[in-house]
């Protein structure tokens, strides 16, 4: 197996908060936050019917439900994936998608993600997860597989508490 590094090739953008969806709907002209991935889902969606500076290709975003935080009003938000060329287009369809003044999106750039990552305590790789610091001693026990011959248990559900048995 080989594992290659594609960072470079996609656009990367996460949306979270209780307006999250309804933005999100917006941007992409879809009829409503109900036509975006549920939990646990993705889908590809368009930019060519939402607003914002034209383009010809690679026009396509990949929504995952699920922004990598905990759950804010309820709702995980979305992390999106965009060819690099698509995300001006994305990026004007997302600030611009607010509506009126009291709707718009606080734009924030990845050290503020940086920031909010910590304070939801979730751990990242060559952060809290090193050679030094295993998934367990980061609190992922509902990550890790002590029986191999049997699948993993499911995540934990939102709200819940994994069990911590190192602080």
């Amino acid at each position: 197996m080989a594992i290659t590094d594609h960072s470079s090739r996609a656009a990367h953008f996460r949306l979270a908060g209780p307006r999250a969806a309804a933005l999100l709907a917006r941007a992409l002209a879809l009829p409503g936050a109900a036509a975006l991935p549920a939990a646990g889902k993705c889908a590809t969606f368009s930019l060519a019917g939402a607003d914002g500076p034209a383009i010809e290709q690679d026009a396509d975003v990949l929504v995952v439900h699920g922004a990598g935080l905990a759950p804010r009003a309820g709702d995980p938000g979305y992390t999106l994936l965009a060819a690099p060329r698509a995300a001006p287009a994305l990026w004007a369809a997302l600030a611009g998608g607010g509506g009126s003044p009291e709707d718009a999106p606080v734009l924030a750039g990845a050290d503020a993600w940086e920031a909010l990552r910590i304070l939801d305590g979730v751990p990242a790789a060559a952060a809290e997860l090193t050679e030094e610091h295993n998934p367990l001693e980061a609190g992922l026990w509902s990550a890790v597989s002590f029986d191999k011959a049997r699948p993993p248990p499911p995540a934990t559900p939102p709200g819940l508490a994994a069990p911590r048995l190192f602080e």
